[in-house]
Formats: C-alpha cells, structure tokens, sequence
C-alpha cells in the first residue's frame, strides 16, 4: 500500500433534478451532465486536498506519469494535476458540440454552426452537487468569442486527423 497510487472516478455525471428540468434552459453539455468527481490518493499526497478547477480524464495520464517522475509533456492533450503550471480551460466535445469551462464560466456552441452561449460555471459550489443549479446567462466579449473560436478551430482539425486517420504513421508496405 505505501507504494500505491489510488486513482478513482466515473465516467459521467449524474444530473440532480434542477438539471432533468432545465436542460433545454442551460443548453447541454452543463454542469450536471459533466461533473464526475475524482479521487487520487498515494504516497507522498497531503490527504484531504480539495481542487475545485475543472479537470478532465485526458489528465489522467500525464497525472500519473508526473507522479511517477517521466516526463512526456508532447503526447498528451491533458496537463500533470500536481504540476504549477496555471489553470487552463477544459475543452469537451460531444454529439456535434462544443464546450470551453474557464475559470467561472463555461461557452457552448455548435461545431459546424457559429453559435455560441456563455453560461457561468460556479466551481466554489461543487461540494454539494445535489442543490447546484447551473446556468445563469453571461454575455460572451469579442474577446470570449475569439478563444472559443480559436478551441473550435482546433477541436475540428483534430476530428480531422482522426476521421483521416493522421495519428499514427503510415504502416510500412
């Protein structure tokens, strides 16, 4: 056990009743169809710490392998939760959408279309997910609109790449 690194979390959320009631309200992916809670725990860990930023399970990997000393910082979307590099946002694709939780906030738009919703995204209140409600309207800046831009540029190309099959090289012949 003294050499053991515990990481435990689900795979998705479970929205509480506010969320089954306004999800056309929020628009989806919202807080309760995103947050799943995580647990490490190991060696060398000062027990109890609570993160409340938005994380994602691509950071798993570069997490664990921080924790173990190997460094690979260029094959992996996600960042080493115990490192001090600054908070950044966390990005989610789904069913022809995206979504960019930043800091207090989270944007939702579609992927072919230009549309865009800006939502605030409370992480002090994540403690008692069963009385969260999510939603409140924000008016997104020039400035909002331009970085989520810039994540929807991206999460295109990479779906790209994928549908192209770009990510490994080519088998030898």
């Amino acid at each position: 056990m003294d050499r053991t690194l515990f990481v435990i979390t689900g795979d998705h959320a479970q929205p509480n009743a506010w969320h089954l009631e306004h999800d056309g309200d929020v628009g989806l992916p919202n807080a309760g169809r995103t947050w799943t809670s995580m647990l490490i725990a190991g060696p060398d860990l000062t027990p109890q710490t609570v993160r409340l930023d938005a994380s994602s399970h691509v950071d798993v990997p570069p997490t664990i392998l921080g924790y173990l000393g190997i460094s690979v910082p260029n094959h992996f979307f996600g960042r080493d939760l115990f490192s001090t590099e600054p908070e950044r946002p966390v990005i989610a694709v789904f069913s022809n959408g995206v979504a960019m939780i930043d800091g207090n906030s989270m944007m939702i738009g579609g992927l072919e279309s230009e549309s865009v919703n800006k939502f605030q995204y409370d992480t002090d209140t994540n403690l008692a997910p069963a009385d969260y409600q999510h939603g409140k309207p924000l008016v997104a800046t020039p400035a909002d609109l331009e970085r989520f831009n810039g994540a929807r540029r991206a999460v295109r190309a990479f779906a790209w790449i994928i549908d192209h099959d770009q990510l490994r090289p080519p088998t030898a012949q």
